[in-house]
């Protein structure tokens, strides 16, 4: 798996909005479970995909018996919720070039031109985005593939449980405005370079990460874990990329998770699957600071 495969691996599997499921007529087989309690407190934790064909549904009974049992549901954010217009403005704020400087100035003559040639399939207009910076576009391209293959966040796992809250109370571990200044946070440099990556091996991408969503589909953490990190220990670029997205949002879960172990009643926590698996994972926060936690297959 190349260098854009890696970085997109992280970044559309672990963001809210930029994940996809990959193959077509699937078979939910054993969803990965975990349970932690603290005294007469419980946080179930269920690795999310979170756009997706409908084809993943119905999940497993254990998965819906744990979200039957809780009296709060907890996601990485409430997309039913956004507030659109606040959202449009925060990426004008982040995403537009300063003035003098534009898209194609950014790429340069040659990946510009290939650039806008690929808007033009799509029916964008490259002249109106020229002000944009590298990851509203990226992030943009991503998001109009997905749709292309059909995958949508309204089948995503955390909307999918959403839907049924009834008088749940909700709890958000992350906001959208954070998810946006996280994509924002890359160098002008690094921008550039993810887009032009993303040009290079659009066409791949479905087959490379189908890896992990194989692994997804059986409940192999562990699995999707080895395979992000073997794609994600290269080169400080790669290095930073999965500080940013996965090791401090890790943290900063793993202790809202542990906030919500002082509380009475049992929690119900979708999240990410990629945080969920390795060394520095919320799981593995959770377990040195001492969680007693097991596998829920039944």
């Amino acid at each position: 798996m190349n260098r854009i495969a890696r970085r997109l691996a992280v970044l559309l599997f672990a963001l809210c909005f930029a994940w996809p499921v990959i193959a077509q007529n699937v078979q939910v087989e054993h969803l990965l479970l975990r349970r932690v309690t603290c005294g007469d407190s419980i946080v179930y934790l269920l690795g999310s995909v979170h756009v997706a064909k409908p084809d993943i549904y119905p999940l497993n009974d254990y998965v819906e018996n744990a979200f039957s049992q809780s009296v709060r549901l907890v996601v990485e954010t409430d997309i039913r919720v956004l507030d659109q217009a606040a959202l449009q403005r925060k990426i004008f704020s982040l995403g537009v070039l300063p003035a003098g400087r534009t898209l194609r100035g950014e790429l340069g003559t040659t990946d510009a031109e290939r650039l806008e040639a690929k808007l033009s399939e799509l029916g964008l207009s490259a002249a109106s985005l020229d002000r944009f910076r590298p990851w509203v576009i990226y992030t943009l391209l991503a998001a109009l593939d997905m749709a292309r293959l059909g995958y949508e966040s309204k089948n995503g796992v955390e909307l999918h449980f959403l839907q049924r809250v009834g008088d749940r109370k909700i709890m958000e571990l992350e906001t959208a405005d954070f998810q946006v200044e996280l994509l924002a946070g890359f160098t002008d440099q690094e921008q550039s370079a993810l887009l032009v990556e993303y040009l290079d091996e659009r066409g791949k991408l479905e087959k490379e990460i189908g890896a992990l969503f194989d692994a997804w589909l059986v409940g192999d953490d562990a699995r999707m874990a080895e395979i992000l990190e073997a794609e994600m220990s290269g080169t400080p670029a790669d290095q930073r990329v999965k500080e940013l997205v996965l090791r401090k949002r890790n943290a900063a879960m793993a202790e809202k998770i542990e906030g919500l172990l002082k509380l009475p009643g049992t929690s119900f926590v979708v999240v990410g699957a990629a945080h969920l698996g390795g060394e520095g994972s919320v799981v593995d926060i959770l377990k040195r600071d001492g969680y007693e936690m097991t596998t829920v297959r039944e």
